[in-house]
């Protein structure tokens, strides 16, 4: 038989031990999510505009919840969502319907329709515009967004 001094000797120790590895199991847990957070992407589909709002040839500034803006055009007939942010210097860019073009004041660089630089130094850099995709549905036009959540 064990002494009852000891035996409460043990229960102590027995007990230390598993608040220790608790609470240091805990401290790495945290350490090692802080380490390496998990990023997950989520894609949002947000309601840009109705069809009947960007004839062909015409040009829409809209925010997305992100508050970045977007500029969606319709050239042919083909609606496409580009950032108005040139890649070059973070100058806002705009759409020149005569031209159907977009245009970049800091440093005149000139961007096709699909966002690819044509002129200037964006296109001296390979640059283009980023593309964001979008689908019509019916009367509606859709920009789908991703963000990390």
């Amino acid at each position: 038989m064990i002494p009852r001094q000891a035996r409460r000797s043990l229960l102590r120790w027995v007990a230390l031990g598993f608040a220790l590895l608790a609470s240091y199991g805990t401290g790495a847990a945290y350490a090692v999510r802080f380490l390496f957070p998990t990023r997950r992407r989520r894609e949002r589909r947000v309601f840009a505009c109705f069809t009947s709002s960007l004839p062909p040839g015409a040009s829409l500034k809209r925010r997305a919840p992100g508050g970045r803006e977007v500029l969606l055009t319709n050239a042919a007939g083909e609606i496409r969502a580009l950032s108005n942010i040139c890649p070059h210097l973070g100058c806002t860019v705009h759409w020149e319907e005569h031209e159907s073009r977009f245009f970049c004041p800091c440093h005149q660089g000139v961007f096709a329709p699909d966002g690819i630089a044509i002129s200037g130094p964006p296109a001296k850099a390979g640059q283009r515009l980023e593309r964001f995709p979008v689908s019509v549905e019916g009367e509606a036009v859709f920009l789908h967004l991703t963000e990390e959540v």
